[in-house]
């Protein structure tokens, strides 16, 4: 057992689902249902890990939490997994595996998580709209410079005109 408390935002179908097991395994589990941006902004500061069991082609969420400075653990199936290898802000899991939970959550609320923060910027906003502007403007450079992140995860390199500090991507 961690001894914290367990927040579930958002609704879905496998609400009953999840209220019940955590009812059966005597979880103290607090389901908030649909939130504001900002209460959801809010969470994932305050959280000491964030949950993403879900399988996703990117999976923005865990990327929020990462840049809010929130280790998260993720399903090693869809893109939250390429995303957090990119970062180092957690762990991929086989949720269907039988996994030591409480191991696992340890391990991640442990990691420093300044340079996996830090690493979100390569998912930005700001650096989008600086790669789109700059695939625009340099068309003869579209072979040799592709606008995709690359696979070794953030280009120290790469600075953008982004606004520093934390928040949400």
């Amino acid at each position: 057992k961690l001894n914290s408390a367990v927040v579930i935002a958002g609704g879905g179908p496998e609400r009953q689902t999840l209220e019940d097991r955590a009812r059966k395994a005597g979880v103290d589990a607090t389901f908030l249902g649909r939130v504001s941006d900002e209460l959801l902004y809010a969470l994932y500061e305050r959280a000491k890990l964030y949950v993403f069991p879900a399988i996703e082609d990117f999976g923005i969420m865990p990327i929020e939490a990462i840049a809010l400075g929130t280790p998260v653990v993720v399903n090693e199936l869809g893109g939250a997994a390429e995303t957090v290898r990119a970062t180092g802000g957690g762990v991929c899991t086989d949720f269907g595996s039988d996994m030591n939970a409480a191991n696992l959550a340890r391990m991640t609320v442990g990691l420093n998580m300044k340079m996996a923060s830090d690493a979100t910027e390569i998912y930005s906003r700001r650096r989008f709209v600086d790669e789109v502007r700059l695939w625009i403007k340099h068309p003869d450079r579209r072979e040799s410079n592709p606008s995709s992140p690359p696979s070794s995860g953030h280009d120290p390199s790469y600075r953008s005109s982004a606004p520093q500090g934390r928040g949400p991507v």
